[in-house]
C-alpha cells in the first residue's frame, strides 16, 4: 500500500519528536524529560508532541519500539533456538546497538532508570520470543532441570547477553561494542560448556 503524503508527513513529524525524545533523555535523563522540551528539541509546537502522544509515557513507550524496530532493520536478530549460534548473535547484535547510536542509547537510559527506580521496563513480543526460544534451548540442552532451575539459569544468561549489559559494559566501563561483544560472547561460551558438562549450579 503506498503511503499517503498525509500519512508520510505524519510519520516524519512522529519521527522527529522520537529522536528529539531519543537526544532528550540523553541529556537530561528520563526523570526529567517533558513534553516541552521535546517539542524545544523537535522544532515543535507541545500542541503537537500532544497531538502524536498523549502522555509521556506513551511517548517513552513509542521511542522504545520505534528504536527497538530502528535496530532490527539495521540487522538485529532474535536470539536463536540453537545455543551454539548465540555468540555470534551476541557479537552482531551489539554492533548493531552501536551503529544505531542515540537510539539505543537512550532507549538503554530508559531501561536503566527505570529498573533504578523499582519500574520494570515492559517486555516487547520480541524480547518475550527471545525469552521463550533462550527457555526452549536450554530445556533442550538440559532436560533433567526442572522449570525452576531452568529459569534462573536462563535468567543470568538473558541478563548476561541483554541490550543492558552492552550499555554498561559500553557506557560504564569504557568496552568498545567489538570488544564487549567478545567478551560476553565468551562469557555465555563458558556457561553453555559447564552446563553441557553437568557443571552448572543445581549439579
Amino acid at each position: 500500500m503506498t503511503e499517503t503524503l498525509r500519512d508520510q508527513q505524519r510519520r516524519i513529524a512522529q519521527e522527529r519528536i522520537l529522536e528529539a525524545t531519543a537526544e532528550e533523555i540523553l541529556a537530561n535523563g528520563l526523570m526529567d524529560l517533558s513534553m516541552q522540551a521535546v517539542a524545544d528539541r523537535a522544532g515543535v509546537s507541545h500542541r503537537t508532541v500532544y497531538n502524536h502522544f498523549e502522555s509521556k509515557e506513551r511517548l517513552v513507550e513509542e521511542l522504545a519500539q520505534y528504536a527497538s524496530d530502528e535496530m532490527a532493520r539495521a540487522g538485529a536478530i532474535d536470539l536463536p533456538d540453537d545455543l551454539d549460534q548465540l555468540p555470534e548473535a551476541i557479537e552482531r547484535n551489539w554492533r548493531v546497538f552501536e551503529a544505531a547510536g542515540v537510539k539505543s542509547e537512550a532507549l538503554a537510559r530508559v531501561m536503566v532508570e527505570q529498573a533504578a527506580e523499582g519500574r520494570g521496563f515492559s517486555a516487547s513480543e520480541s524480547s518475550q520470543r527471545r525469552t521463550a526460544a533462550l527457555r526452549r534451548a536450554l530445556n533442550d540442552l538440559r532436560p533433567d532441570l526442572d522449570s525452576q532451575q531452568v529459569e534462573a539459569i536462563m535468567a543470568l544468561i538473558r541478563v548476561h547477553v541483554s541490550f543492558h549489559s552492552w550499555y554498561r559494559l559500553t557506557h560504564e566501563f569504557g568496552l568498545d561494542s567489538e570488544t564487549a561483544g567478545e567478551v560476553s560472547a565468551w562469557g555465555f561460551r563458558v556457561m553453555r560448556d559447564a552446563l553441557t558438562r553437568g557443571e552448572g549450579p543445581f549439579d
